[in-house]
């Protein structure tokens, strides 16, 4: 190849180059994977807050504030001064913080539908009639964020409860008190869950709303990646044709390319799916190892 030939070469390949560059800052694959990043941020940031909601009420299981409970009978008023008072005010705040971001995934993942295309969007909208609209547990929890802020957080008790011969706190909402004050802030859907009981138990509403939107997420988790997965392709493919060119332009411009960092075929196996609230009053002990016999 002439010197000629050699730079003729070369101007293409900086014109690709260039060109490559601005389909790839415009890229909609760009788009997508930061979607998922922010529904991966808003999914982890509810699971911490539920997990820590729980493990302030397995708190009580082990502290001198639960022995005092224990001490003062089986139920506990909001308005005891003996000690009692900060430790209803700090779940109130766990509880805020909880229903909050239980919130803020359901609206982040709404949002994010309403950029997709028609049959997308409508394949959204038909698994939230068929996994979340019946149940009541979800209209609770999504109902509680607004009436928590705006009324305050909810009358609240630690009652004493025997769990499979093992005594254990929980917390719980008086469900009469919230219908007869707050009754006209409430939707029909969490009025119907609190008219099932006369107090509602919040490590029971954790495990319960946990039951009913993971599959909404494993499902929003597979079809979101299998139907941008052409699209994600689309910009892999560009982006190694970028890379073979600085390399040829430039050896050693670009830093080493890590093989394994690739979008992955949809029907390829999953990594394990977004850890859940874990309630650490059901979880099991591991059994202690025998000792052999000297």
């Amino acid at each position: 190849m002439t010197e000629k030939e050699s730079g003729e070469a070369e101007s293409v390949l900086q014109a690709r180059k260039i060109e490559i560059e601005a389909i790839l800052e415009q890229h909609p694959a760009l788009r997508a994977v930061q979607q998922m990043e922010e529904m991966d941020r808003a999914r982890e940031w509810y699971v911490r807050n539920a997990d820590h909601l729980l493990s302030a009420m397995d708190a009580l299981n082990h502290d001198d504030l639960g022995f005092r409970l224990f001490m003062m009978g089986n139920e506990v008023a909001w308005n005891d001064e003996d000690g009692t008072r900060e430790f209803f005010v700090e779940m109130g705040r766990h509880w805020h913080n909880y229903v909050a971001s239980a919130v803020t995934v359901a609206d982040h993942m709404r949002e994010l539908f309403k950029e997709q295309s028609e049959d997308l969007h409508a394949e959204y909208v038909q698994k939230i009639d068929e996994l979340i609209k019946p149940h009541a547990v979800v209209a609770f929890v999504h109902r509680s964020r607004n009436v928590a802020l705006h009324r305050g957080v909810f009358t609240m008790g630690a009652a004493f409860r025997f769990r499979k011969g093992k005594q254990r706190f929980d917390v719980y909402c008086d469900t009469g008190t919230m219908l007869n004050r707050y009754r006209s802030w409430w939707t029909p859907g969490a009025i119907q869950y609190m008219e099932q009981t006369s107090e509602v138990s919040l490590s029971k509403v954790v495990d319960e709303y946990a039951e009913v939107v993971d599959p909404l997420y494993q499902w929003y988790s597979d079809r979101f990646y299998a139907y941008h997965y052409p699209t994600l392709m689309g910009f892999e493919t560009l982006a190694k044709e970028y890379r073979q060119i600085c390399e040829t332009l430039e050896p050693g411009e670009l830093p080493p390319h890590d093989p394994e960092a690739t979008f992955s075929h949809p029907d390829r196996p999953k990594p394990p799916p977004p850890r859940r609230p874990r309630n650490k009053s059901k979880s099991k002990k591991k059994p202690k190892p025998k000792q052999r016999k000297r």
